[in-house]
């Protein structure tokens, strides 16, 4: 059985969906055959080595975002995805920071990661056009029209990650490219995450905009009695009592119990995907177990409110305290995407949950913002005139000998 941190991890994301921003033609999609991810072979160990780093990136997301008192919901897949986007990029010691937080492994490079998305993305091809659920995903990466990238970081993001392109004017019209990001997510999460970028967020410094959203909406195997809901007592930390519409079902579902919590495994029609529910015992912390619980088929009689909310955070101090901070700094080092110094400037996330009795509804999207480092210019392109006096020397540039020095006081001068 997947633990709950793993099952979000291996819904990664397969981009489909390619809206322009501002009405402008997408980039043309011409990756390098001789970077064609698809071609590079990935065993299926390599994947499951993937699916399990995502795990165990979820688990260290959840530990730093679970707060008391609050409901949060968020997708460690998308997040997972969308900063493995940048990290094709990502190159010295900011490669190794991120591939440490993240759980990739000392030995695994941002081509390899790339490469074994691809073949574990694939996998979940089915699902988007399953009779039993739905599943909708999608990368993109949005542009600074006329900023140069890689071509392999573009090949990367096209036959690794089967990302869009769309041409954005972060520079001269930030708040056009934060309506049609935040419209292009609501429309891949069916207007369940608008706003990924909220009013007054300004992405005028930024270059790259690399996001990902996910979709979801999954019928239970056996559907809960809509009669059968009632409004019961339901206590909250602070002891104080609300009464939600609770559902209920007695019947035989995946069970397991300790002294520290209980557990059930409710399926979706279709079996490859299930919801896992955990209850701690009275005075223990509202926390997932290291170890997967030892389910076991059980008649249960369960109570379960409905519940219907979204949540979001920027994620950038999170993972700076996670181990990457020279992911966010100027000394950033993203030499394979650009070759501006670039820096990741956000990290927003924002995801919305609705249990009935149904099944399931889920969306989320997470983006992240490349941004020029504070040495570079905010328009990127230099101007250059020399109108003025000026210096100029001649170096050998094997030995940095300086052949000659002269100074250009009045070029019109001649003698």
């Amino acid at each position: 059985m997947r633990s709950f941190p793993t099952m979000l991890a291996t819904t990664a994301a397969v981009a489909m969906l390619a809206t322009a921003c501002g009405g402008a033609a997408p980039v043309a999609d011409r990756p390098s055959k001789a970077f064609d991810l698809r071609t590079v072979p990935v065993s299926a160990q390599q994947q499951q080595q993937l699916a399990v780093a995502d795990a165990a990136f979820g688990q260290a997301l959840w530990a730093a975002l679970a707060k008391p008192n609050q409901n949060v919901v968020a997708s460690p897949a998308s997040i997972a995805t969308a900063l493995q986007m940048a990290y094709a990029g990502a190159r010295g010691e900011t490669a190794m920071e991120m591939a440490r937080t993240m759980h990739l492994g000392p030995n695994t490079t941002p081509t390899e990661i790339a490469a074994a998305a691809s073949k574990l993305f694939a996998q979940l091809a089915p699902l988007k056009n399953d009779k039993h659920s739905l599943l909708r995903l999608a990368d993109e990466v949005w542009l600074q029209r006329d900023f140069p990238i890689v071509p392999d970081y573009r090949a990367a993001m096209a036959t690794g990650f089967d990302s869009a392109f769309h041409l954005a004017d972060f520079a001269g019209h930030s708040e056009d490219a934060r309506k049609a990001i935040n419209a292009a997510i609501a429309a891949q999460t069916r207007d369940r995450v608008r706003d990924l970028f909220p009013t007054g967020f300004n992405l005028a410094n930024t270059r790259l905009v690399l996001t990902n959203a996910i979709y979801l909406k999954a019928a239970w195997a056996s559907p809960f009695e809509a009669a059968m809901t009632k409004p019961a007592a339901f206590t909250r930390a602070d002891h104080s009592v609300v009464h939600p519409a609770t559902m209920r079902a007695f019947e035989r579902f995946d069970y397991a119990a300790t002294s520290s919590y209980q557990a059930v495994r409710l399926p979706y029609a279709g079996d490859r995907l299930a919801m896992t529910l955990l209850l701690p015992a009275a005075g223990q912390p509202l926390a997932w177990p290291t170890a997967t619980p030892a389910f076991h088929s059980q008649t249960v009689d369960l109570t379960l409110p409905k519940f219907r909310f979204s949540w979001s955070d920027d994620l950038a101090k999170l993972l700076v305290d996670l181990g990457m901070p020279a992911a966010f700094s100027d000394g950033a080092d993203f030499g394979g995407m650009a070759r501006v110094p670039l820096h990741i400037g956000a990290v927003r996330h924002k995801a919305f949950i609705a249990v009935d009795e149904k099944g399931t509804e889920a969306a989320a999207a997470t983006a992240v913002t490349m941004d020029v480092s504070s040495a570079q210019a905010p328009g990127v392109i230099a101007h250059l005139h020399f109108d003025r006096p000026f210096l100029f020397r001649i170096d050998d540039t094997t030995t940095g000998l300086p052949l000659f020095l002269g100074q250009v006081a009045d070029p019109t001068l001649g003698g």
